[in-house]
């Protein structure tokens, strides 16, 4: 933690710190490129000139000390370093409080149009990211666990700030009709809702699980009639989840009826239940990948035609620039 009196200097003459912390990066840019910094700039662009400064200012070396958060005697020993690596006297010591000779009423008035020069700079800067937008995106959880740390360093250039929030797509969707988010990823496409901008983003086909210690060949392949007599039972989505109405939708729409006592909305819960035998189930290629340390306890099938497959739509309110939907 730092010092307090040195964050309270930081505070009132933010742009004498700023203006020379900047400075010093272009001249360690120049020296990366090959431009050799002299002797002087490496005087003028250190502490020691930052202290030089605030002794001009409060003409009293107790009082630069005191912002510095140092003791008296380390400001005089800086000043005294200074002063010889300019070969000039930049005070006058007969008068009290502290006046600049001539010398340094030059150096000071040319470091302070640095300076300025420096914290306008900075202020342009800080203006240009200004104009990036803020970002709060909504993520499934199996999205959010697998694919999107890459969706999020790629937008994270492209924005000031980005707020990465995850749940299933009924709340996905309560977040962005309440305003707090401004992107979902989801699969409920919202097509009654005139306001929102979708895309398609991908449609992404449905595997089969089983326990390894199931036993059942590795190399076969299933079908939904075969599946009605494997021997497990079936470990449902929950019915009120999104997972759970595409899962039902689909055993409804083909007439498939599979022994089923165990219900969950947590995908990593349904895979675990399956990795230690207590039944199959049907889940996403994305969810497995988010989990993938439980593979080796799982043996992984095509799913049967015809498939579930979910699509994932991005939804965005009207007001997101069109360059991040």
């Amino acid at each position: 933690m730092g010092n307090p009196a040195r964050l309270s200097f930081c505070g009132r003459h933010g742009c004498i710190h700023a203006g020379f912390f900047y400075s010093r990066a272009i001249f360690a840019k120049t020296q990366s490129e090959g431009t050799p910094m002299s002797c002087t700039d490496q005087v003028l662009f250190s502490r020691n000139a930052e202290i030089f400064v605030d002794i001009a200012r409060t003409r009293s070396l107790s009082r630069t000390a005191e912002n510095f958060g140092v003791s008296i005697s380390a400001v005089s020993r800086q000043l005294a370093d200074f002063e010889p690596s300019l070969s000039v006297e930049l005070f006058d010591r007969a008068r009290r409080p502290l006046v600049l000779t001539p010398e340094g009423r030059l150096l000071h008035g040319e470091l302070l149009s640095l300076m300025k020069s420096a914290q306008a700079a900075l202020k342009r800067v800080e203006a240009a990211g200004s104009l990036k937008p803020s970002l709060h995106l909504g993520l499934m959880e199996s999205f959010a666990e697998s694919a999107a740390p890459h969706l999020i360093v790629s937008l994270s250039s492209s924005v000031r700030s980005l707020v990465c929030l995850t749940g299933g797509a009924d709340r996905l969707v309560e977040l962005l009709r309440d305003g707090k988010v401004d992107i979902i990823l989801s699969i409920n496409p919202c097509f009654e809702n005139s306001r929102l901008r979708r895309h398609l983003l991908l449609e992404e086909p449905s595997v089969i699980i089983f326990p390894k210690r199931a036993g059942v060949g590795i190399s076969r392949s299933w079908t939904w009639g075969e599946l009605a007599f494997c021997g497990l039972p079936l470990i449902k989505n929950y019915f009120a989840s999104g997972g759970g109405r595409l899962e039902s939708r689909h055993l409804t729409t083909h007439d498939l009826n599979f022994v089923s006592k165990l219900q969950t909305d947590n995908n990593a819960l349904c895979i675990k239940m399956v990795a230690e035998g207590a039944g199959w189930a049907i889940i996403r290629p994305l969810t497995l990948l988010a989990h993938e340390y439980l593979l080796p306890e799982l043996q992984i099938y095509a799913s049967p035609d015809p498939g579930v497959r979910r699509k994932v739509y991005v939804l965005a309110d009207e007001k997101v620039p069109q360059d991040l939907r």
